[in-house]
């Protein structure tokens, strides 16, 4: 389960169109993958946290995305459950 806050961005994979530019549409043909942007589907799971830290003007990064991130994938998270960042 591919999982994104943003629904632009999931209608756009789910098209088998990267939003980020780095895949091309065949990456997308026969894979088994669905995108959701509800928590409520995670279940015994493995999470793979990845999302964007920019940094400012003082090479400070913005937490803010992980923050959120971790938020969301606590709500799911149960006992044997993995985290990765």
């Amino acid at each position: 389960i591919g999982f994104d806050i943003n629904e632009e961005r999931l209608t756009m994979m789910r098209q088998g169109i990267d939003p980020c530019k780095e895949l091309d549409s065949e990456a997308f043909e026969n894979a088994d993958i669905e995108f959701t942007s509800s928590i409520d589907e995670f279940e015994g799971f493995f999470f793979i946290v990845a999302v964007p830290t920019p940094i400012d003007d003082h090479n400070q990064p913005d937490l803010t995305p992980l923050l959120g991130a971790t938020r969301s994938v606590a709500k799911a998270l149960k006992k044997g459950d993995y985290v990765v960042y």
